[in-house]
């Protein structure tokens, strides 16, 4: 079997901690004492290092330099001693209203249309309470019932007053549906079992009768 020797480059990352970098670390740990005393050695064992005096003037100052201290002084509060337009006497508040307001209308005007007629509604947007007729045939509408289901149904809801019960009789119902007599005791039972449950009922007796019978 012949040995192939091939070359290939690989790139990876991993961190490495530099000399520089181990001895930053531990400089940031130390106090302020023992930052002396560790300059204090270095400067006893390496005869290179230097040791400025800070109230010794440096003669070959950099120009450069001079200019981005000089750039970086603070701001003194002396140096700000004009008076403000609400500290002068005989200052136009008027005029400077009114150069305020032209300068305002003059700025870029908004997209969003101030227009009336397009402003919603707010008259349409409240709610409406949901009377009893129509939250019973919502649910009537979900069920696929026969046809004559939904007709002797519909005329019961339609005749049921605000407390859910049955305003005409069976009679009026069988003649105006034109079903038989099964078919509305099939569609009123049905009518019985909606939320909320009895109405259709002829009365308060007939309701709680119905209600015991459905609930068993």
């Amino acid at each position: 079997m012949a040995v192939k020797l091939s070359q290939s480059m690989k790139q990876t990352q991993g961190m490495m901690i530099t000399p520089q970098l181990q001895q930053a670390i531990k400089m940031l740990t130390l106090t302020h004492l023992e930052m002396t005393n560790v300059i204090a050695k270095e400067m006893t064992e390496n005869p290179m290092l230097e040791e400025l005096d800070p109230n010794e003037s440096v003669q070959n100052s950099d120009p450069e330099m001079d200019s981005i201290e000089n750039s970086a002084k603070e701001a003194k509060a002396e140096n700000f001693d004009e008076k403000t337009i609400f500290e002068q006497d005989d200052f136009d508040w008027k005029k400077y209203v009114e150069h305020f307001n032209t300068n305002s209308a003059q700025s870029t005007p908004s997209m969003v249309s101030h227009d009336p007629d397009d402003q919603p509604n707010y008259e349409n947007m409240v709610s409406s309470n949901t009377s009893l007729s129509d939250h019973l045939l919502e649910q009537i509408g979900v069920e696929n019932y026969d046809k004559y289901i939904f007709s002797v149904a519909e005329i019961i809801i339609n005749n049921l007053n605000a407390d859910g019960y049955l305003e005409i009789s069976k009679e009026e119902i069988l003649t105006h549906a034109q079903v038989t007599s099964d078919q509305y005791d099939e569609a009123l039972e049905i009518v019985l079992r909606l939320d909320p449950m009895g109405c259709g009922a002829n009365n308060l007796y007939d309701c709680l009768n119905r209600q015991a019978k459905i609930l068993g």
